[in-house]
């Protein structure tokens, strides 16, 4: 039997349901012990929002360490609420800085740049959140802005965390959970298996087929195997392309090093320039033990149409007028800060606006966040097999 089938289980839901089912469950701080296969070692499903993931063989230490999460306030924004998050239990740099923090710092400019980027969009364009890990960025946006909110993770042991965080936002906040959609699929080149590595003390540094030792000095946790998918194939499969994607008003891609790979798996969607906004990580070193490095990423990007501009280190949004006057990043140049983000905004977007204006003007009663939660779930929710 796959151990990749068994990672998955809990992320199985019925292919044939077109409904956006929630049933109030309370989120188990323990970690279930058995599951049942699936079909086929390649088959993958669609998170069914009615109980956590689960780890195939969880360590003991394995459980919820529950915090409050509260997103600071963005101006010009309504206030955000709170929430609760599922951290690990064991000394973890990322969960460690939200238990002190009560929320993560990286996520905090992510509201704005939403807000920013959906103005000239189409009501309803997604948050895309490649690299989800533990759900502290795709918590941040269900708590603080209305977004559809789409979320890539492929570790069984991340995915837990999350799915028991988006459980309990549920119970208090059904409306949020209901514009989540979760894949348990790393976003890369091609349709593949694949094995993630978690640095021990630090599983925000997942690493997708490698395992680099310059930032996993305790070296890494037994490798989770996890299913890759490309985004074209996910989000806009060949037979839905008689009509556009959806657009993306932002999407956060933060993968250790597995952006180019990622990039390359979305050239169809980037050729359509739906995608408005991008917040990415450049990280040299993670990128070139992946065959890549940071000046391609960069230039992969500039020749994708966008103008690169560095995110401010206090992580705080520009706005629209600040960005658009703010110095580009040349894309031939690495910042001296190292990994360092940057804001990928389009300067000419024919295309882009061309495809918001069929969504704004497409026949659906309740707008692009109707088709979000159930016509995007009916097509997507059974994908087997890509």
């Amino acid at each position: 039997m796959p151990l990749a089938a068994l990672t998955l289980l809990a992320l199985c839901c019925n292919a044939s349901d077109t409904r956006r089912l929630f049933r109030k469950r309370v989120a188990s701080d323990a970690v279930p012990e058995r599951a049942a296969p699936l079909d086929a070692e390649r088959e993958w499903k669609v998170w069914n929002s009615t109980a956590p993931a689960v780890i195939p063989h969880p360590a003991a230490s394995t459980r919820c360490r529950w915090t409050t999460l509260t997103p600071p306030p963005t101006p010009t924004l309504p206030p955000p609420t709170n929430g609760s998050i599922c951290l690990r239990a064991t000394d973890d740099l990322l969960c460690d800085a939200i238990l002190r923090d009560h929320y993560w710092s990286e996520c905090a400019d992510l509201p704005a740049l939403y807000a920013l980027s959906a103005s000239g969009a189409a009501s309803g364009g997604l948050f895309l959140d490649v690299g989800a890990n533990i759900g502290a960025c795709s918590m941040h946006m269900l708590l603080s802005s209305e977004a559809p909110v789409v979320a890539f993770e492929p570790g069984a042991n991340n995915l837990f965390y999350a799915t028991s965080s988006f459980l309990r936002l549920g119970e208090s906040l059904p409306e949020a959970l209901g514009r989540l959609t979760l894949y348990p699929l790393a976003v890369g080149s091609s349709n593949s298996s694949s094995s993630l590595f978690s640095a021990i003390g630090n599983a925000g540094h997942s690493v997708i087929g490698q395992q680099p030792t310059l930032y996993a000095p305790r070296g890494h946790e037994k490798a989770q195997p996890i299913i890759v998918r490309t985004l074209d194939d996910v989000l806009w499969p060949r037979s839905e392309r008689a009509r556009p994607p959806q657009p993306i008003a932002l999407m956060k891609l933060d993968v250790e090093g597995y952006e180019c790979h990622a990039l390359r798996g979305m050239k169809e969607i980037l050729q359509k320039g739906v995608i408005h906004l991008i917040k990415i990580e450049v990280f040299d070193y993670g990128l070139r033990a992946q065959g890549c490095s940071g000046i391609e990423l960069q230039q992969t990007l500039t020749a994708h149409g966008f103008t690169l501009v560095l995110a401010p280190a206090d992580g705080n949004a520009p706005s629209p007028d600040a960005l658009s006057r703010h110095a580009q990043h040349p894309p031939t140049v690495l910042h001296s800060a190292a990994p360092y983000n940057l804001y990928c905004f389009r300067s000419s977007a024919s295309n882009q606006h061309q495809t918001d204006r069929w969504w704004a003007n497409r026949d659906r009663p309740a707008g692009v966040r109707q088709w979000a939660m159930r016509d995007r779930r009916r097509r997507l929710s059974g994908v087997n097999g890509i």
